[in-house]
């Protein structure tokens, strides 16, 4: 097992403990997968970490109780109803967590990706022109999403 924070293969058990995991369920009934694993020395002298624990590629995570199948499940039950309701349907489906759990589970996810979208810019009257030449005026910039107003001449605004 390599140390993740030095990449140096280490044999040399620390100590072992339990460790239990919650699957999707089979049949209509809740897994619940138990591990013993492993806590093994770094044998880098250099490397920051003295200890670390063996992580099940594909099954495990840091300080994760659920396999990434449960998770996955979990996310989408979080994403569609939210808080109560998800909890509730989180039950049937033999996964028993709480209402803040599905929240954090949400909070948890990144956010899609978005765009800014483009405003057209649209023409003013006549008269409205006219009685905007003769003074500046504090336009937003349409691409700025904050800070100061900046001030712009009227006359050489594309809108104006």
């Amino acid at each position: 097992m390599a140390c993740p924070g030095c990449a140096t293969v280490s044999n040399r058990v620390h100590s072992t403990y339990g460790r239990c995991l919650a699957d999707t369920p089979v049949g209509d009934r809740p897994v619940l997968i138990e591990l013993t694993m492993r806590r093994l020395y770094c044998e880098n002298v250099r490397c920051p970490r003295r200890t670390f624990a063996e992580q099940v590629k594909g099954l495990t995570v840091r300080h994760g109780r659920r396999t990434p199948a449960a998770r996955r499940v979990l996310e989408a039950v979080a994403v569609a109803l939210g808080g109560r309701a998800g909890s509730r349907l989180a039950a049937v489906l033999h996964t028993r967590v709480s209402r803040t759990t599905v929240l954090r589970t949400v909070m948890a996810l990144p956010d899609p990706g978005w765009t800014v979208p483009k405003v057209p810019c649209r023409r003013l009257r006549r008269s409205t022109r006219a009685a905007l030449r003769h003074r500046a005026h504090r336009l937003r910039d349409r691409t700025q999403r904050s800070g100061p107003l900046r001030l712009v001449d009227p006359r050489q605004s594309p809108c104006l």
